[in-house]
């Protein structure tokens, strides 16, 4: 029976794999050659060309009707401002038509102080979203004076920054950010597996080789739980990985990141271990850094408590 069970869970590892491998395998990786930009206009800025060279490019896909794509806009500003001495030039892409651009960008000024430029052909917005498997904006990039794109994801503090800090102090690791980035995007595979109905038992083989191959890096543990946890779409919720996801993400950081021990503590939570949850979430709460956070993390923490008896 052992070994019935062995070779189950090793074809449908097979199998989804050869059912998700290509959406993963065929797409670009991190550290490869930048995929094409067509720009039709330069709305602000003088117009620059992606080259190879001793400029460091930001690239941004946004547009006027997008709501965080508006909050993005005064980092990037700073982004810029703080990066110019280091050749760094900011480039926001619209697939908008100048009509609709021109006139936002004017009302911006100083708040949108970097290049602007747009592409209505959705040319760019194609060939860079299709390669990295991305379907939502704001979506940033960095390309390396090499030409070659070194990270993609949301354009904020947390993410972007934490990015050109390592890019700017040498402890940029091409291979770590590679391999997080494959897994995330296995992730983005598991969780469109598990939006079916009871789907979450046929799912695990794929989400144990997420944590197992990827793991290493505690963001993958973070996501992974978090996707399980959290995504209104998921209806096949395996809260025993998300368990073991989240407390690989919170031992990787030494109980270091409020996001892991908040996922952490829902997992606990969703088990019926409710004191743990409390415990966990209070943990939390005390080294969140991020504003916009706590009141969620003091809302989790009041029902924990309530429904905890606390």
């Amino acid at each position: 029976m052992h070994l019935l069970r062995l070779l189950v869970r090793v074809n449908l590892l097979l199998f989804f794999t050869i059912l998700v491998a290509p959406c993963v395998l065929q797409a670009a990786l991190l550290g490869d050659p930048a995929p094409p930009i067509a720009i039709e206009g330069w709305i602000k800025g003088a117009p620059v060309r992606f080259a190879p060279g001793t400029n460091l490019f930001i690239i941004e896909f946004w547009a006027t009707w997008c709501g965080p794509c508006r909050k993005s806009i005064p980092y990037l500003t700073e982004v810029q401002r703080k990066y110019a001495s280091s050749n760094v030039v900011v480039v926001g892409i619209s697939d908008e038509p100048a009509a609709d651009v021109v006139p936002f960008v004017a009302d911006m000024g100083n708040t949108m102080d970097y290049r602007v430029a747009i592409d209505p052909s959705q040319r760019t917005l194609a060939a860079w979203q299709g390669a990295y498997g991305k379907d939502g904006i704001p979506d940033a990039y960095i390309l390396g004076t090499n030409g070659h794109v070194l990270w993609h994801g949301f354009p904020h503090p947390v993410e972007l920054g934490r990015a050109l800090e390592r890019i700017f102090s040498g402890k940029y690791d091409l291979d770590a950010e590679r391999n997080l980035d494959t897994g995330m995007r296995w992730i983005k595979q598991y969780t469109k597996l598990v939006e079916g109905q009871n789907a979450a038992a046929k799912s695990a083989p794929l989400g144990e080789r997420i944590l197992k191959d990827y793991g290493s890096d505690w963001r993958v543990g973070y996501y992974l739980s978090k996707a399980i946890l959290t995504d209104p779409e998921v209806h096949s919720r395996d809260i025993d990985l998300a368990l073991r996801a989240a407390t690989r993400a919170t031992d990787l950081t030494r109980r270091g990141s409020y996001q892991s021990l908040e996922m952490l503590a829902r997992a606990q939570f969703a088990l019926g271990k409710k004191s743990e949850a409390v415990e966990t979430q209070k943990e939390a709460l005390k080294i969140c850094n991020d504003e916009e956070d706590r009141p969620d993390l003091e809302k989790f923490l009041k029902l924990f408590q309530q429904q905890a008896g606390l």
